[in-house]
């Protein structure tokens, strides 16, 4: 995929910019450092917990922070932004490590060692609670799918219907406070700014795909382009040039339809190793098995989020993602598992 998208940028509209986003694609090379040193099972606890304490500190920070500013100048509630500036990518970046967390949390759950589930719980819900006060309604959403499809892959019958109607009843609840916060908008009411400039943009990256199949119109040119490219959402939105807010329409936009399928084969391959650990005639370890239930939640979260937000044009959360995609693929090892080979 590098490669077609490092390719479309001798044909893009904007070469500067093009060249300027393989920083962020290349963060791939990441995956590729983690599954190729991390084959002990001590480092890899070491750099789990790193992750989840440094996001559990920043959650605890970012409520801190928000209890003592109040509420916005509108008298809105204000979405926790971390460190980033921005709520969008923090709220992505707490999706990923909630998600995470989650999978590590139901294997100690389904194995009964009561002691690692109440730790785990207690860094999972902070972060899934400052998740809740980005605002951001796809991040949760999409960490409810994630935990929904784990559930449904390793828990009983009554586990699955307890946690569909446990899903079902907190996205009706979210739908009232959201409601209720925006002043009558909806979750998914048309009449939202923010829904009609993302199907115009839907609409036209669908284009632009099948106009320009092979190299796409460039990465990050659209901005720049959008009268020439009749970007409608620029013309209805004129202080709002942005991208096209998919992740799969992004990539077949600007790199063209090569790339999209070679972004799905990627993701295909993530999904693999964890899928393949938890269905090996050998019993992985607890942790092991923890590990890949993180990693199809978080995966699972990541995909879903992804057809309604460009996650793979936000650096700061590609570096978690990538790190993840490289623990999946060291689960392979049988010094993690005593999975045989």
């Amino acid at each position: 995929m590098c490669y077609l998208e490092s390719f479309s940028c001798f044909f893009s509209l904007e070469p500067a910019l093009s060249w300027a986003r393989m920083r962020t694609v290349s963060l791939f090379l990441l995956a590729l450092l983690v599954a190729a040193n991390l084959n002990e099972e001590r480092w890899l606890k070491r750099l789990i917990a790193a992750l989840l304490a440094s996001s559990l500190v920043t959650a605890v920070f970012t409520a801190y922070r928000s209890f003592a500013a109040g509420p916005a100048h509108d008298g809105m509630p204000r979405r926790a932004a971390g460190f980033f500036g921005n709520y969008i990518p923090f709220s992505e970046l707490l999706m990923l490590v909630a998600a995470f967390a989650w999978g590590l949390f139901l294997a100690a759950l389904i194995s009964r060692q009561r002691k690692q589930a109440t730790w785990l719980l207690l860094v999972l819900l902070p972060i899934a609670a400052v998740l809740i006060t980005t605002g951001t309604r796809a991040a949760v959403a999409a960490l409810l799918v994630g935990i929904l499809f784990t559930i449904w892959l390793r828990g009983a019958w009554r586990w699955r219907l307890a946690a569909t109607a446990a899903a079902l009843l907190l996205i009706a609840l979210g739908s009232v406070w959201y409601r209720y916060s925006r002043h009558g908008q909806g979750w998914l009411s048309v009449n939202d700014p923010g829904t009609q400039y993302r199907l115009l943009m839907w609409q036209d990256g669908a284009r632009l795909a099948l106009q320009h199949p092979l190299t796409g119109i460039g990465m990050d040119s659209v901005e720049r382009h959008g009268r020439e490219l009749d970007i409608r959402a620029y013309e209805r939105y004129p202080n709002l040039k942005s991208h096209f807010h998919s992740t799969p329409i992004q990539i077949a936009a600007e790199s063209g339809l090569l790339a999209l399928a070679a972004w799905i084969w990627l993701m295909a391959a993530c999904f693999a190793a964890p899928l393949a650990l938890l269905r090996a005639d050998s019993q992985p370890s607890v942790f092991a098995s923890g590990c890949a239930l993180g990693i199809l939640a978080a995966l699972v979260a990541f995909n879903a989020i992804s057809l309604v937000h460009y996650i793979a044009g936000d650096a700061e959360v590609m570096i978690v993602f990538w790190l993840l995609a490289g623990v999946a693929a060291s689960l392979r090892s049988r010094a993690f598992a005593g999975v045989a080979a």
